[in-house]
C-alpha cells in the first residue's frame, strides 16, 4: 500500500472518484441542463451523448455501452423521441435511434455549459498549467483506457502468495 501511496496512485483514485461523483451528480446534471436549456434527465442525457459520440444504436447497444439497464435505456429513448431528438432509423418499433437536429443542437448546448464552466474553474491558471494539465488528462484517460482489461487481473501481491 506504501507503494501505490509513494507514486500518487491512491491520490489520484481519490481525485478521479470526486470528480466522477461531482461531475455525474443529478444537482450537477440538473444545473448543467438547466443552463443549456435542455430539459433532460440524466437517463436521456447519456443515451443522446452517445449517439452524438458514436452514431445510431440498437437501445441494446445503447444500454450496453452506457452501462445502463435496458429498461432505463427504453424509457430515456422514449422521451428523446417523444421530444425531436432522436428518430427511429427504420419506421418500426424498436428500430435503432440516431440523432434528430434538435438533438445534435441540444448536445452542442449542453457542451458549451461545460466548456464555459471549464474555462471558469481554469480562469486563474496560466496557459502553460492549463496545457499541461490537458496533455497529462488525456494522456492518463488514454493509458487507462488502453489497460481497463489488466482490471480483471488479481493484484501483484495476490500474484506472489
Amino acid at each position: 500500500m506504501a507503494d501505490e501511496w509513494a507514486s500518487g496512485a491512491e491520490q489520484i483514485q481519490s481525485a478521479v472518484e470526486a470528480l466522477l461523483r461531482f461531475h455525474t451528480s443529478r444537482r450537477m446534471h440538473l444545473s448543467r441542463a438547466a443552463a443549456a436549456g435542455v430539459p433532460l434527465n440524466d437517463s436521456a442525457y447519456v443515451v443522446l451523448a452517445y449517439l452524438s459520440r458514436r452514431g445510431p444504436s440498437s437501445a441494446a447497444a445503447l444500454a450496453k455501452n452506457t452501462s445502463t439497464q435496458l429498461a432505463t435505456t427504453y424509457r430515456a429513448i422514449d422521451q428523446l423521441l417523444a421530444d425531436g431528438y432522436v428518430v427511429r432509423v427504420h419506421d418500426r418499433p424498436r428500430s435503432p435511434v440516431a440523432l434528430y437536429p434538435s438533438g445534435e443542437e441540444a448536445i452542442r448546448r449542453l457542451s458549451l455549459v461545460t466548456v464555459r464552466h471549464l474555462d471558469a474553474v481554469l480562469a486563474a491558471w496560466n496557459p502553460d498549467d492549463r496545457e499541461r494539465f490537458a496533455g497529462l488528462l488525456t494522456a492518463f484517460v488514454r493509458d487507462a483506457a488502453a489497460m481497463s482489461d489488466t482490471l480483471a487481473s488479481p493484484p501483484q501481491a495476490a500474484q506472489a502468495s
